[in-house]
């Protein structure tokens, strides 16, 4: 089937259910972080999805082969930076169905969300993925997206553990104590131990 049957509009809410089904094909593909992953039932992807359509800021893209919905991307518009307020179009959760992927639904799902982003005046568009899905990364390389940032997350609480800990480990007393590493002062140890032995040995009689 030609990429001319594709067509791609914004989702409603009679368009729903539909979505549920490509966030279940985003579950079996392995594309959600743990945290989405383990959202209890349907209606809970329902209530999420309804209040992204009712977001001024929020949209969603649905993709059709024929009658048939193969594909969706997210779309939020957001400033492009804490400092920089340019409008910029985020695009997210990105899926096509198994079986009609490599058919050009990805492209026309990205060149819809670069039609939207140039119909609100956002110059930007950004998209969210995976550093360990080498295929996407491809993808979206092939379509001109280069590199921006890599965004890292951890529970506020675990990183504020690890930070505790950073700061009352054995390396932090050694910086607070103006001591080297315990590293570095079994190093300097075993150096001077050489040191002593060639000196022990330099200052023996020669019986030749």
């Amino acid at each position: 089937m030609s990429r001319s049957h594709i067509t791609v509009r914004a989702a409603g809410a009679s368009d729903v259910a539909d979505l549920v089904v490509l966030w279940d094909e985003l579950k079996r593909c392995g594309a959600l972080n743990g945290r989405h992953a383990t959202l209890p039932d349907d209606r809970t992807i329902e209530a999420r999805v309804h209040r992204l359509l009712s977001r001024p800021s929020g949209r969603i893209l649905l993709a059709f082969l024929g009658d048939e919905p193969v594909g969706m991307a997210m779309l939020t518009t957001v400033p492009l930076g804490a400092l920089n307020e340019a409008a910029c179009v985020q695009v997210e959760y990105t899926v096509v169905a198994e079986g009609f992927r490599r058919r050009g639904v990805g492209r026309a799902l990205m060149g819809a969300a670069a039609c939207y982003a140039e119909d609100i005046g956002a110059e930007q568009v950004t998209v969210s993925v995976s550093p360990m899905s080498r295929e996407a990364n491809r993808f979206y390389a092939q379509l001109g997206l280069a590199p921006l940032s890599v965004r890292r997350v951890a529970p506020a609480s675990a990183l504020r553990r690890r930070i505790a800990t950073l700061d009352h480990g054995p390396a932090a007393h050694d910086h607070q104590t103006g001591r080297r590493p315990l590293s570095q002062r079994a190093g300097m140890r075993a150096a001077l131990r050489r040191m002593a032995i060639a000196s022990a040995v330099a200052e023996q009689p020669n019986d030749a």
